[in-house]
């Protein structure tokens, strides 16, 4: 590959990808109730909550609502049910989105935002070579807009972090 290069390759090194980078996440507040580290994939067609959260934040949901999801490495997962129009604030804005979320009983997550979230909040995700990512979501319902950090999983928000928050 590297032989259909010409000669600026010896003076002008070719830039790669890492090998792996942290999970991003945005912290938000669940249902008026507590603050919960969510991971961002939109990769994933669902909006997804563990059993163990569902229960903990008392949130009802409908288990005649199933889907069965699959994994990456496979295998078909059926969820439990669907928590509707759950309130859904990123922390440091005042916009409240009303999720779908998908309960399931084995997950190594609290909260997965997958697809429905990023279309609801129509998301654009800013990636920078030094592994700033920022996410601008807009509010349906108010068109309010904010740009949020997020983070690696596992780290908190620092009190440093500004949210821009604008209406439209």
């Amino acid at each position: 590959y590297l032989q259909d290069f010409d000669d600026d390759i010896g003076r002008n090194p070719i830039k790669v990808a890492a090998e792996s980078k942290p999970l991003r996440v945005v912290h938000a507040l669940i249902d008026h109730r507590e603050q919960v580290e969510c991971i961002l994939d939109p990769g994933s067609q669902i909006v997804a909550i563990s059993e163990d959260l569902c229960n903990k934040l008392h949130l009802v949901y409908n288990p005649e609502h199933t889907l069965g999801m699959e994994s990456a490495n496979g295998t078909v997962d059926k969820s439990l049910g669907v928590a509707a129009d759950v309130p859904f604030k990123i922390v440091g804005t005042n916009i409240t989105l009303y999720l779908q979320m998908h309960v399931m009983r084995t997950s190594s997550y609290g909260i997965l935002l997958g697809r429905p979230f990023d279309t609801l909040a129509n998301t654009i995700v800013e990636t920078g070579a030094a592994g700033v990512h920022r996410l601008t979501i807009r509010c349906p319902n108010t068109q309010k807009i904010a740009v949020v950090p997020t983070y690696g999983r596992g780290e908190a928000p620092t009190q440093s972090s500004t949210t821009k928050v604008s209406g439209f």
